[in-house]
């Protein structure tokens, strides 16, 4: 799968999740990986590291992202372990 095929996977997995209202940005700066920012609902991923997995970890930290867990600063809760272990068997 080519990385403008990922995107429209990476889209209909937004949509599917009820996430319409979020945004996918390309951003080489990044540094290899992703950022989820809740606050402006965009998920920044590095063009050069697009996977499916890199997808599906940057979907789950939306599902933190409303919790705004204050005690977890990496954002890798057990929230987040759980939300991105359905999404890797929904998909």
């Amino acid at each position: 799968m080519n990385k403008e095929e990922l995107a429209k996977w990476a889209r209909m997995i937004l949509d599917n999740e009820r996430h319409k209202t979020w945004k996918f940005v390309a951003d080489r700066h990044i540094g290899g990986g992703g950022i989820c920012l809740g606050d402006t609902k965009t998920i920044i991923i590095d063009p050069d590291a697009l996977t499916f997995g890199l997808i599906l970890h940057e979907i789950a930290h939306i599902k933190k992202s409303r919790l705004r867990c204050k005690d977890d600063l990496t954002g890798h809760s057990g929230i987040f372990a759980d939300e991105f272990t359905r999404l890797v068997n929904k998909y």
